[in-house]
């Protein structure tokens, strides 16, 4: 492997951490993904897009999911925070 394939390889982005939590948090919430896209009145889609990191969310969707899940922002970006720092492997963080 080479060196830009090994470091793109561990390189994940905030989006993608966020989008991590998110899941976790529906698995804790015991909430699929289907219901949760019921409860914000929008597609199916549009939910599956945002919990696998496709698409970023922005504030008022993280303030419109949390309010569903009955969790604040602030526990939901605690949660992306912490995955970041999770075991020092030598993966790095980037924006998208």
């Amino acid at each position: 492997m080479t060196q830009a394939v090994a470091q793109t390889a561990s390189t994940v982005s905030f989006t993608d951490l966020v989008a991590e939590e998110l899941r976790a948090q529906l698995g804790r919430k015991r909430v699929s993904g289907r219901e949760l896209a019921r409860r914000l009145n929008v597609s199916n889609q549009w939910t599956s897009q945002r919990t696998r990191g496709v698409v970023a969310l922005n504030t008022a969707e993280m303030e419109a999911i949390a309010s569903c899940l009955g969790i604040t922002v602030g526990e939901l970006l605690a949660g992306a925070i912490a995955r970041a720092s999770g075991p020092s492997d030598g993966s790095s963080i980037t924006a998208r």
